[in-house]
Order: C-alpha cells, then structure tokens, then sequence
C-alpha cells in the first residue's frame, strides 16, 4: 500500500467505515457519467468527505475560496448577530452581483466581489442553454426568469416579516442528524427519483429553476417504500426535530407545510437567486451529506437586503424566512453530490395578517377550520354528480386563496399542510378526521381516534371515508394506519354504488403511483362506479 493511499485510509474514519463509504458514495445515482474509481484515485481527487454518516462525526474541512470568488465560514454560531458576520469572510455585497436577481442582467457599476463580465457570460450561457434545450418553446426560459425576477422584487414587501435577519446557521439536532444519515446511507445505492423541471401550463417558474440542461436533481421520498428505512416514522423525526427549533428563532407557533425527501444535487448544479411560495414561510434546510471539492456556497439576501455567503456542512442546518428571504445556490457546484432536506412551515394565522384576507372576527385557529370547511363545500358542491364527473373535475380549492388553484404548491399544501390545532369533540370528529387524513396528520388521527372510538370509520356526505381522502392526497403513512385498524381496502364511495379506493388512486395519480402499487399489493380490487360497468 502506497502513502497515499495509507494516509487516506487512516485521515479520519476506520476501514469498515471507509469501504462502505466508497461503495456507498460511489453507486449512487447522481450522474449519468458516473464510474467507479479506485481509493487510490479517489484520494488524488481532491474529493473531500464531509459526511461519514456514523459516529466518525463530520471531517474538518479548510476554509476555501470557492471557484467563482466566493469565500466561506464554517462557524457554528447560534445568533442572528453571529450569523451576519461570520457567514462570509469578505464583506457583504448588493443584489446582482453573483446573478441577476432584481433585474436580468449582472450589476457592473456596484461595489461587488466578483468579476461581472464574466458573471454575465456565465448568465447568458445559462439563458442560452435553456432554450437550446426548450426549444421550440425557448421563450418560456424567458418568461420563466421574468416571473422569478417580478417575485424578487415584490413579495418581500407583502410577507410579515418573523425575524431580523432572516435566516441563521445551527446545528441540526443529533437525533435528526442521526435517522437522517442513517437513511441516506442505506439507500445510497439505490436509484433515486429524477425531478422534472420542465415546464407546466400551471408553473413556468421550474423552466430556470436549476440548470437541468447541464445537471439536475433526484429525490429519495422519506414515505416511499422503496427505501428502506422509510415510512412515517422517520416523517415524524424530521416534523418533531424541527418544528421546536424554528419555532424559537421565529417566535411563532408554526403548521407544517411541506417536506418531500432528501434531494440529491449533481454536479455543475446550479440554483438561481428566488422566493419560495407563501405556505412555504419558514424553512430549515438541513444538509445530510456530500462530497465536494469545495463548498457549495448558498447566498442568501437578508432583511437588510445585502447579500450573504453561507457554508452549510453535513451536520448542519440552516433556518431562514423562505418567502422573503433570497436565496439560491448561484455558484456550480464542484464535486459528486450534495444531498439536502427541506422542511417548510407557515405560522399559524400568517395568512391573517395578509391584505387580501378578511378574518371577518374570527380566531386563527377557527378561521383555518372555517376556510377549509369552506373550501370543502365548493370541492363537493358535485354531490349529486357521478363518480365519473367528479374524478374528471380538478380538486384544486382545498387550500388558502392566496394559492393560485391546480398549481404544484396548491397540491402540495392540500396533501401536506396540518390543519391549526383543533378541538376534539365527539361531535366534530368524524369531521375532523377527515380532514386530518387529507392533509396527512397521522398524529392528530390517531388522537382523533382515541377521543372517539370508531371515528375513523364513519363516511361524509358521499359516502368517503378517511382512507379515500388520504388515496385522494397521496398520504401513504396515513393509508397504512387506516388499514391496519381494519377498515375496508375495497369500499366503495356513494353508498356502495361509486368507486372503489383502487379505482380512485388511479383516476387522481395515474396506474403506476407508489399508492396504486401499495393497494394492489395488498389485495384491493378494482371497482369503478355503477355507471362505468
């Protein structure tokens, strides 16, 4: 064995640790050019570790200079004051600077660190590879950037703001840290799902979410099945572990509203400067583990509207106000992977405070019951239609009205958005565990349930159960726990005269959803509604 090889071996971590390591790292699927290397070539890579995903702990990495002139901290300070200074070893800088972000071009009279010729060339290579790839549809690259550049400009203005900065580094909670690695390591060698960025007629904003042309995105889902190790168990780790920390920064009491899996970046990944939508309030990105050449820097545009450069390590997790807060990865990443959780809140009662709300004298907790009840009155105002029209209609309303309906967040927030604390009554909770299995509180249910016994069995006004709302919102966790308590696979809606909870999985997510297969596997048949025979 040579020296190099040895002093790789021997730099932080034993040789069972190691081993697993390569095979780990060196299988994923991350890119298409991918090829096993040597722990030989490996070392004389450059590569560096940054997560072991055992009790190895995190390597030390050196402070670098990112490629593109961005210098980085790995302080682990934990107040907003801390942050502001040592997020980034250089002063801070304006918007435009490392892209365009307030308007389409790079700022080339402003007091920045970076060099704007050449940041321009590197944004008109990013344009034109857009629409090479679109066309003949190139001009929604540009429609695309017009929309992410009009988001900028006017959404901080309208968002309560929770916090004075607007976002902070700390560590992520060990128990967090610990399940979170854990599963990324035992399903490292699996395929992971590919994003589609492309374009829909509801939200052209992910034709220039990332640079999907050159590299793109995949998702290992925390509920599906495929994994191992997956399932509500680790869903809760993730909600239970954050929700307390954010709480704190923020000073607010929060609902969530969206968590999708670890997402595994490619190298040469890039992400533009943008705004999250507004269920998506308050976030904590937390950074499960990676291998890179050097840190992928995230800038992040502070309350104070100055541009921060942010390091983020395995083991480490950022907090910030999504939905007024800039932020975005606009330097390539450099290395093979880099893998992220981001978990979504919105305060409770935030909408209420927005100009286009009336809360009409009610309390936030009875004003988001009121609004979904509300909602659910117009979703199924076709009552007396067929199964057959109803699976054709849209069920886009279940959501606040500031969320454009049949767009990607308005699915979202119904299938993953808790509803505000409720009263459990033995009155209201057969209604409630309704609602509690559409938006996926498997918690709230099972309290439901042991409040009033037998709840979870009762059918609303067309004869759903909890278990067809949950297949309606995709919510796999909840499905289980239904089933497990014995309720039927095969009932069927309309007083025994509509679908069959397999027939309406593959009307709301097509015959090849993770849903369809789980009900087929256990034994559930196919019925479509009396007028379909």
């Amino acid at each position: 064995m040579n020296m190099q090889h040895r002093r790789c071996q021997t730099r932080a971590f034993p040789r069972r640790t190691q081993r697993f390591i390569f095979l780990a790292v060196l299988s994923i699927a991350v890119i298409d050019d991918f090829h096993r290397l040597s722990p030989s070539k490996f070392c004389a890579s450059g590569l560096k570790l940054t997560s072991l995903g055992s009790k190895g702990g995190v390597l030390n990495v050196d402070t670098d200079t990112n490629t593109n002139g961005a210098e980085s901290s790995h302080s682990h300070d934990n107040s907003e004051q801390s942050t502001r200074s040592s997020t980034t070893d250089r002063s801070t800088y304006g918007v435009d600077c490392s892209f365009p972000t307030h308007r389409n071009s790079i700022n080339l009279n402003g007091n920045c660190p970076f060099d704007g010729v050449e940041r321009q060339k590197n944004y008109d290579d990013f344009m034109e590879k857009c629409r090479e790839s679109l066309h003949p549809l190139q001009y929604l690259c540009d429609e695309s950037e017009r929309s992410r550049i009009e988001t900028n400009l006017i959404q901080p203005a309208r968002i309560k703001n929770y916090t004075e900065l607007g976002f902070q580094k700390v560590p992520t909670p060990p128990k967090l840290h610990e399940a979170l690695t854990k599963f990324f390591w035992a399903n490292a060698g699996q395929t992971a799902t590919p994003e589609k960025w492309a374009p829909t007629t509801s939200d052209i904003t992910s034709t220039t979410a990332m640079n999907h042309w050159k590299a793109y995105s995949r998702l290992m889902d925390i509920d599906d099945a495929y994994y191992n190790q997956s399932g509500e168990h680790l869903r809760t780790i993730v909600w239970d572990e954050t929700r307390p920390v954010l709480e704190q920064w923020a000073g607010v009491e929060l609902s969530p509203s969206a968590l999708y899996g670890i997402r595994v970046w490619s190298n040469h990944a890039v992400v533009p400067p943008h705004l999250d939508a507004e269920p998506l309030v308050i976030t904590a990105v937390i950074n499960v583990a990676e291998t890179l050449t050097n840190p992928w820097i995230m800038e992040m545009i502070g309350h104070d509207g100055r541009a921060y450069n942010v390091t983020l390590l395995p083991g480490e997790m950022l907090l910030y106000e999504g939905a007024s807060v800039i932020h975005g990865r606009p330097f390539p990443m450099k290395g093979i992977f880099s893998s992220n959780v981001f978990v979504h809140f919105e305060p409770i009662g935030h909408y209420l405070n927005q100009p286009y709300f009336d809360p009409d004298g009610r309390s936030p907790e009875e004003d988001l019951e009121y609004l979904y009840q509300q909602a659910l009155s117009r979703a199924k105002v076709a009552e007396n239609l067929d199964d057959s029209l109803k699976a054709a209609t849209i069920q886009s309303t279940l959501h606040p009205n500031y969320i454009e309906s049949g767009s990607l967040h308005a699915k979202r927030w119904r299938q993953t958005h808790q509803r505000a604390k409720l009263r459990i009554t033995l009155d209201s909770a057969a209604l409630n565990v309704h609602t509690a299995a559409s938006s996926g509180d498997l918690e709230a249910l099972i309290l439901l349930e042991e409040a009033s016994p037998g709840s979870i069995q009762k059918v609303d006004e067309n004869g759903w159960t909890p278990l067809h709302e949950a297949i309606r919102s995709d919510q796999l966790a909840v499905i289980k726990f239904l089933l497990s308590k014995g309720l039927n696979i095969n009932q069927r809606t309309h007083n025994g005269e509509g679908g069959s909870p397999l027939w309406w999985a593959k009307q709301y997510h097509g015959k090849d959803h993770r849903i369809v297969k789980f009900l087929q596997s256990k034994g559930a048949k196919e019925i479509p509604p009396e007028k379909e025979k």
